[in-house]
């Protein structure tokens, strides 16, 4: 891909970092203040019954592609497709994403309490009764498995290091994060709003120059010339505008079932996003009847393809008897609630609550 080849001295740390090179960009607007959140007629969106959905190719039917391994529709209501047991499934919704709202851009690494706490209990195996140390202690001790890295290896996992032991928002570790507006034609699980702001994880990463800097020192980059500050800059404003592209081809205009889940650790600083967990193309085949098509599943195809009404009737069954169906947020309007609930807003984005 040119994104590839065109970030060929960024390699190594796009493939390990996540951090901030060009600036935060504007957050992602929240469900509640959409347009169409009410039931005015004006609201309603517009009518695809005529569209005949054309799907895209198998490698790129998901916006980050699909796991290896990727789970029932069952599975991915308890537990999430990526981060098993981190990000249950809360609604799905059918709809269409508007391809002219698609954007892309990178943000911060944040971590919650809870993600902090559990990767140093795993990291430096502490019980759950044992008390945490100190910050100071917590990157002291973690740096005993850096300072036993090679030395190319050493600077990006020095500031993984830091950015563990500190908690909150990483200005070193970026992600890319796309986000599309959906207007939505019907809650296949939960109910809410008839639009709603959705992001896409496209698993990118870039560090900060001054973290690229670093690690270009110790020979992360095996003798490539060293970028520009705004050589480097320019490169991963490029990164987003590809992935943009390809997300409108992805997901714009595309009648979808969209499973969606809260914004675990490592969302963007703006939080009032529903991230998209699972999407099944909608067609319609020559008989009228309405399929839902996902790609890369394992499930015996390339692509696995059941009826619309079959999936709405799993998605209704496993709904009601999974292990998260009473912590589930039924209602998408919810979502900056729910943020607060968790202090979200204190935590992960300190003074972004307005």
């Amino acid at each position: 891909m040119i994104r590839t080849m065109r970030l060929h001295a960024l390699a190594g740390c796009i493939a390990l970092l996540g951090a901030l090179a060009c600036g935060g960009g504007e957050q992602a607007p929240q469900a509640s203040d959409m347009p169409c959140a009410s039931e005015d007629a004006a609201c309603a969106p517009r009518d695809v019954s005529e569209i005949d959905v054309i799907t895209g190719d198998v490698a790129h039917g998901a916006a980050s592609g699909p796991h290896p391994d990727a789970p029932s529709v069952e599975g991915v209501l308890e537990k999430g497709l990526r981060e098993s047991g981190q990000a249950p499934v809360h609604i799905a919704i059918r709809g269409i994403a508007q391809p002219e709202s698609v954007r892309c851009d990178w943000h911060s690494v944040v971590r919650t309490l809870g993600y902090r706490e559990n990767e140093i209990r795993f990291w430096l195996a502490i019980d759950e009764d044992e008390a945490l140390p100190s910050p100071t202690e917590v990157k002291r001790r973690l740096m005993t498995h850096v300072n036993g890295m090679r030395a190319d290896h050493r600077p990006e996992w020095t500031a993984w290091a830091s950015a563990l032991a500190n908690g909150g928002v990483s200005s070193e570790y970026n992600r890319l994060k796309c986000y599309a507006d959906y207007a939505v034609q019907g809650y296949v699980l939960g109910h809410g709003p008839r639009a709603l702001t959705v992001a896409y994880d496209r698993q990118e990463r870039g560090p900060s120059y001054d973290l690229y800097s670093r690690a270009h020192a110790a020979g992360a980059y095996r003798g490539a010339d060293k970028l520009a500050e705004s050589e480097f800059a320019t490169a991963l404003a490029e990164m987003a505008y590809e992935a943009a592209e390809e997300l409108k081809q992805t997901v714009g205009s595309r009648q979808s079932v969209v499973f969606l889940t809260p914004m675990g650790a490592f969302g963007p600083v703006a939080v009032e996003a529903w991230q998209a967990v699972e999407q099944w193309d909608l067609q319609r085949a020559d008989d009228g009847t309405v399929n839902a098509v996902r790609y890369g599943a394992r499930e015996g195809d390339d692509e696995h393809t059941q009826t619309l009404a079959n999936l709405v009737r799993r998605v209704a069954t496993a709904a009601g008897s999974d292990a998260f169906a009473g912590k589930r947020i039924a209602n998408a309007s919810g979502i900056t609630q729910y943020y607060r609930d968790i202090g979200a807003y204190g935590d992960i984005t300190p003074g972004d609550g307005e």
